[in-house]
């Protein structure tokens, strides 16, 4: 899958996935192209045991389910994104 698809279902944006992926915490295989890819099951392992630094003793899976529920609150009242 591309950075892309890895970010989206990671629920976090491509230049999170990029920085993830420098630093070996997320692994990646680079196409002859020179682009990255990532495998499923590996997004999957690292969404469920790794460790997200802005919230101490929570997985990323945690993480992203609360980032789910707050995109879902933002759209259904974009009134909260505005701070009005």
């Amino acid at each position: 899958m591309t950075v892309g698809q890895a970010a989206e279902m990671l629920g976090v944006g491509a230049a999170t996935v990029r920085r993830w992926t420098a630093s070996a915490r997320l692994k990646a295989f680079i196409t002859p192209e020179e682009h990255r890819r990532y495998k499923r099951a590996d997004i999957t392992e690292f969404a469920g045991t790794a460790r997200y630094t802005g919230t101490p003793n929570a997985t990323l899976a945690e993480d992203m389910e609360k980032a789910r529920v707050n995109r879902r609150r933002l759209r259904a009242d974009p009134a909260l994104a505005r701070g009005t």
